[in-house]
């Protein structure tokens, strides 16, 4: 059986095994197994999955006191969670590494098997196969999403109740030209809010806003010199960018663009754009949305905030990005999360750092 990237291609432990002739049942197989998530997998269990591939490191040498060889690392994902996987090749001369990595590419989905185990404190796959399936149409990447069950409909049909509730015309018909606009609203449903620390699942970045329209409310009843027209509407902007910034096929990766440009970039010149078709919009209101968008970073971008409203905005975007990304962690760990999480050293270096993406 040859490397037919669109029938299959199986990368066994050894390169010996993948020319033997019973592996030519093996694509059967893919379609007619139970599928193990991520989440539900235990600790020394064996696993036959498909997985999306976020990440895959170039062979890497290792050496011991008995053995030499190389290894490919991982980051694989579906539904339920993403976790981290290790390829060790057999072969002297490292073929069956090169092999696996001539394979196995980053944004495909493919059918791996090996066995559970743990790493510094995580849970952490050790491959012994991976199998591109020899249907992928059969396969509906929507279904490798990280996801938290939301009703993204509901979720969107809230924040156009927001954007009609605002008072000032040209802002209103913004928000609502953006909301429903046919290219944006497929992408917007199924955004993240990061690509991993918080609201890092389908609907996240709309969840995001909603929980940072209600921390703006808040702050307008408390500070009333707040704009809340503008502060609703900066809520539901800053992060508009995301939607083309972060690549969400199968997995939450980072597009071209977003590498080049950064959603800040990306959303001031959709804002603007949207802007330009409106008549008459006020140059004072234009440049005080587009400033909230280029300043909501705060002290770790390239724009300080320097109106009230980008100074509330820059806060409450990091407040919720923070409290959600110790809150997921607590949940996925329960017991003794909070133990660990807050002694780490790690964690108290990076607590005030930038959220990923946020």
């Amino acid at each position: 059986m040859g490397s037919d990237p669109i029938r299959g291609f199986t990368i066994p432990c050894s390169i010996a095994a993948a020319i033997t002739s019973d592996i030519l049942d093996f694509p059967a197989l893919a379609y007619h197994m139970a599928k193990d998530l991520i989440v539900d997998m235990h600790l020394g269990s064996e696993f036959e999955t498909h997985l999306g591939v976020k990440f895959v490191s170039e062979p890497i040498p290792y050496h011991s006191d008995t053995k030499q060889g190389r290894y490919v690392k991982l980051e694989l994902s579906d539904s339920s969670d993403t976790v981290s996987a290790i390829y060790f090749g057999v072969d002297a001369d490292c073929k069956d590494v090169n092999d696996f990595c001539g394979a196995v590419r980053q944004n495909q989905i493919y059918n791996f098997k090996g066995t559970v185990d743990r790493y510094q404190g995580k849970k952490h796959l050790k491959l012994s196969t991976a199998y591109l399936p020899q249907v992928p149409q059969e396969i509906d990447p929507s279904d490798f999403l990280p996801s938290a069950g939301l009703d993204t409909a509901q979720l969107h049909s809230r924040l156009l109740g927001l954007a009609r509730d605002i008072k000032d015309g040209h802002l209103q018909r913004l928000l609502v030209m953006i909301l429903e606009d046919k290219e944006i609203k497929p992408k917007l449903l199924v955004a993240p809010a990061a690509t991993r620390r918080h609201h890092a699942y389908v609907g996240g970045l709309m969840e995001h806003i909603l929980e940072m329209v209600s921390i703006a409310e808040t702050m307008c009843k408390l500070y009333p010199n707040l704009d809340r027209d503008m502060m609703v509407s900066g809520c539901i902007l800053h992060d508009i960018g995301k939607i083309r910034e972060i690549d969400a096929t199968f997995a939450f990766t980072y597009s071209d663009e977003g590498r080049l440009l950064g959603h800040i970039e990306i959303g001031g010149q959709l804002v603007r754009r949207a802007m330009e078709d409106i008549d008459g919009f006020p140059e004072g209101t234009k440049g005080q949305l587009l400033h909230l968008i280029a300043s909501h970073h705060g002290e770790h971008g390239d724009i300080r905030p320097q109106t009230l409203e980008a100074v509330a905005l820059h806060h409450i975007d990091n407040l919720d990005a923070q409290v959600k990304y110790v809150d997921s962690h607590l949940v996925k760990n329960l017991d003794s999360a909070w133990v660990e999480l807050f002694k780490s050293e790690r964690y108290l270096n990076t607590l005030f750092e930038r959220p990923d993406g946020a």
